[in-house]
């Protein structure tokens, strides 16, 4: 085999390697380019959900009343947090979907809380009221 021969066949490799080398590099971008285009499908749709989350952005029913910022403070221990949470969600469905609903609560069942509840509306703390035996909201 001559030096020419030789040359040509090394030149020959070459570029095999590099049309390998092309493309894997196309493959690497062409992974590189989708998983951009899934990344940002990703995104757009946490976007959405969390739109969908944002009460300070307002209601999406125009019910010609403007609604009221109220600020409510809540100190106790967490199972009184969560129970409160839990009863207010209750509430806020039946009161947005117009459903006529009676709630029981039972209050005191369980063991009493290791820290007392209080809370705060508007940073006043209100005071006691004595429970009745039905309350009636909207």
């Amino acid at each position: 085999m001559t030096i020419l021969e030789r040359s040509k066949k090394t030149d020959d490799i070459s570029a095999k390697k590099e049309d390998v080398g092309n493309a894997k590099g196309n493959e690497s971008q062409s992974q590189k380019e989708n998983d951009l285009l899934e990344l940002s499908k990703v995104e757009s749709q946490f976007q959405k959900m969390m739109s969908e989350f944002n009460a300070i952005g307002g209601f999406s029913v125009d019910t010609g009343e403007q609604p009221v910022d109220t600020m409510v403070e809540l100190l106790s221990s967490k199972d009184v947090a969560v129970s409160i949470a839990v009863l207010l969600s209750y509430i806020r469905y039946c009161v947005n979907h117009g459903i006529k609903k009676d709630i029981t609560i039972k209050i005191g069942y369980n063991k009493p809380p290791s820290i007392p509840m209080n809370f705060a509306i508007n940073e006043e703390l209100l005071g006691d009221i004595y429970p009745g035996d039905v309350v009636e909201i909207n």
